[in-house]
């Protein structure tokens, strides 16, 4: 059973990953993996490098520097070093 419920587990995060992949805009690829790993109220703490994310989905370095430098900008994202809050539906 223990060996069922891993490979539904690693099952379900390849098809994750592989929905995060088809989403051609960075930023919205970018947004889409923070909003799974932040928690309801829109909080999360980075556990690695920007450059780390970058490569979890697909993306350079750059390319996420500028998604979040344009999530910032419309106001979808803020950051105080590893801390990123989101804008969610309640705190609109």
């Amino acid at each position: 059973m223990a060996l069922s419920r891993d490979l539904v587990a690693a099952v379900v995060e390849l098809r994750s990953k592989n929905a995060l992949l088809g989403i051609r805009s960075a930023s919205s690829r970018l947004l889409a993996h923070l909003s799974l790993l932040a928690d309801d109220d829109g909080y999360l703490a980075l556990r690695g490098p920007w450059t780390a994310v970058a490569l979890e989905i697909g993306l350079s370095h750059e390319a996420v520097y500028r998604a979040l430098a344009d999530l910032e900008g419309a106001g979808q994202l803020r950051r105080d070093g590893k801390d990123v809050w989101l804008k969610t539906a309640s705190s609109s």
